[in-house]
């Protein structure tokens, strides 16, 4: 497999938002649905307990992982979301997501800005599965060494960990990382395969690649 550019990515998406009218609160609401069924399938298969972790960022990858918690909580999930961004900072749709997670009253704590480690490290302990919601697609260049250390503590971890749409701090058009990445023992990825899945150390990341359909319209993804 080849899979596509980021550029391809982003025009799929914003054609599917101007051109078909389905808004990026629909796509998100799919993205997450789409990470919660595969998160719980996941979990039925190893037989693992359902204490999930949902690690967020601040963009609409962030989002997928707000839907995500509210899908997985709505099962009876024991669902924790650590944030690595102030709620201020969110992008308009995983603001939305973010703010009814707030009035359902579920477990969210903000690591700081700085020696965020001591705040994670019994939380990633206690789950048996981690959802990385942290970085999409748009990354690229050098992690900052919060993050560094926080990736290193949940590859260290052993458990079992589900990147949506790519491992945070992988490279998806080249398939490099800088220093660190996510290393997923799954990628759910929405629409289409990324190139930097295939290249480089992108296999070694993202382990079981899982290709979902969130409503793209089909003459996009040909």
């Amino acid at each position: 497999m080849t899979g596509i550019s980021v550029k391809r990515a982003r025009r799929i998406d914003i054609t599917t938002q101007k051109k078909y009218g389905i808004s990026g609160k629909i796509l998100m609401e799919n993205a997450g649905l789409r990470t919660a069924e595969l998160t719980l399938k996941i979990i039925k298969a190893k037989r693992a307990m359902k204490n999930i972790c949902v690690i967020c960022g601040k963009g609409n990858n962030a989002g997928d992982g707000f839907v995500a918690a509210r899908h997985l909580i709505n099962a009876g999930a024991n669902v924790t979301i650590l944030l690595l961004y102030k709620a201020d900072t969110f992008s308009e749709d995983a603001k939305y997501n973010y703010s009814i997670l707030k009035k359902l009253k579920v477990k969210l704590k903000f690591l700081g800005e700085k020696n965020i480690t001591r705040n994670y490290e019994d939380i990633v302990k206690q789950s048996s599965l981690i959802i990385d919601a942290v970085f999409g697609i748009g990354f690229k260049g050098k992690l900052d060494t919060r993050f560094a250390d926080l990736f290193n503590v949940i590859n260290a971890s052993k458990k079992i960990i589900l990147a949506v749409d790519v491992p945070s701090g992988l490279n998806a058009d080249n398939g490099l990382i800088s220093p660190v990445c996510i290393e997923a023992d799954y990628t759910i990825t929405f629409g289409l395969a990324k190139k930097g899945f295939y290249l480089n150390q992108g296999p070694g990341a993202c382990g079981k690649i899982i290709v979902d359909a969130i409503t793209f319209p089909k003459p996009l993804l040909i």
